[in-house]
């Protein structure tokens, strides 16, 4: 078996090799309800593997900052550093384009998780795009639960969206997602983005959601998104 793997490795190094690598790298942050803040810089590296399709590293870090009402009705403010590792692989064509990405985050607060992410866009018009897909997360954490023991919780999201470029550098994202998870909670996000493009390939969005759940306190209510990306 470590001898296939081997040839494997050896028949695909020069492919590898020979493909553009190019590096990724920005800054996106979201704050608004309950004070929550979060800012995460990032970094990647993009593999080409044809022309058409390419495999995507990145490592981003998350810090996060909150506050809620605990059991004696006290404001209590929670703070929180992640660590996310992401492998994506995506596919590109003028038609439409197809991804599948799998992260493994960690970090205090005894956080652990696996996420799943996949999704379709398919070009309906010179300008416009749909978008669709499911997003799975699997953690495990006190942090969204202090005052709970320690147990793992498991968000199945189904989302799609609108891509319309209204000039070569400026462009209209809405989109929406539905999420439930295994304690029975559901929630939706409605959201709007505009992403300038000043000059390629850098890009900066600005945004704003809205965020609604059946929790009796947790995150509901207005979010508002800044990024600034290096993207090729």
């Amino acid at each position: 078996m470590k001898t296939k793997a081997l040839i494997l490795i050896l028949l695909a190094a020069p492919a590898l090799l020979s493909a553009e690598t190019v590096i990724q790298m920005g800054f996106e942050s979201y704050f608004g309800a309950n004070r929550t803040l979060l800012w995460t810089p990032w970094v990647g590296v993009r593999q080409s593997l044809t022309d058409s399709s390419s495999l995507l590293f990145k490592c981003y870090f998350h810090n996060l900052g909150y506050r809620y009402i605990n059991l004696e009705e006290l404001e209590v403010k929670r703070q929180a550093q992640l660590l996310n590792l992401t492998a994506a692989y995506y596919r590109q064509k003028p038609s439409g384009e197809a991804y599948a990405a799998l992260s493994y985050l960690r970090g205090n607060e005894r956080y652990s998780a696996l996420a799943l992410d996949g999704g379709l866009g398919l070009a309906v018009a010179g300008r416009l795009s749909l978008d669709a897909g499911i997003y799975v997360l699997n953690e495990s954490s006190v942090l969204w639960l202090p005052e709970e023991p320690l147990r793992r919780i498991t968000t199945a999201s189904l989302k799609g969206g609108i891509r319309l470029k209204i000039f070569e550098w400026l462009r209209l994202n809405p989109r929406a997602a539905v999420y439930r998870n295994t304690d029975g909670v559901t929630a939706t996000t409605w959201a709007a983005s505009l992403v300038l493009v000043p000059k390629p390939p850098l890009t900066i969005s600005l945004g704003f959601s809205r965020y609604s759940e059946s929790a009796s306190y947790r995150f509901r209510g207005d979010y508002f998104e800044f990024g600034l990306n290096y993207y090729r």
